[in-house]
């Protein structure tokens, strides 16, 4: 099994879209799914720095982030590759090399997202709701810094 982490290309978008799609659409079952489209990928990472992980090649997650704000927007994974550490090693890429805070939303309705980030020392700050319902701001800081 061969991981990399890189930054990605054009050429990635339309695998991403994809991705970003159906990993939303059945993460977010709560929502009507044909609230979600394939170009919300493009039109949602616009301006912001995306990592992808592939496996064997084979694109299964991002992250996207906005660097100057220390926020991380974005980190899916596909299903199937879901709770193998990929989630954490796109997510140590990126802590690595933001200033702290670093700060993220998530969704509360999202069980295993709010767990994967409590796990990982980070604290809620606030909340919110938006279209896809109610978030928490979460903050990490490393005190090991």
């Amino acid at each position: 099994m061969n991981i990399d982490i890189r930054l990605a290309r054009d050429a990635d978008t339309a695998a991403l879209s994809r991705l970003y799609l159906r990993t939303r659409r059945e993460t977010y079952y709560w929502c009507d799914s044909d609230l979600f489209q394939e170009q919300d990928f493009i039109d949602e990472t616009r301006g912001e720095k995306i990592l992808i992980l592939t496996l064997d090649e084979q694109p299964q997650g991002f992250i996207s982030y906005l660097e100057v704000e220390s926020f991380i927007h974005h980190l899916y994974i596909t299903p199937e590759k879901q709770n193998m550490g990929l989630g954490s090693l796109l997510l140590e890429s990126v802590l690595r090399d933001l200033k702290k805070p670093v700060r993220l939303k998530c969704i509360k309705k999202n069980k295993s997202a709010m767990r994967f980030y409590s796990k990982r020392g980070w604290k809620k700050i606030a909340q919110g709701s938006d279209h896809t319902g109610e978030y928490i701001t979460m903050e990490y800081i490393d005190l090991s810094e």
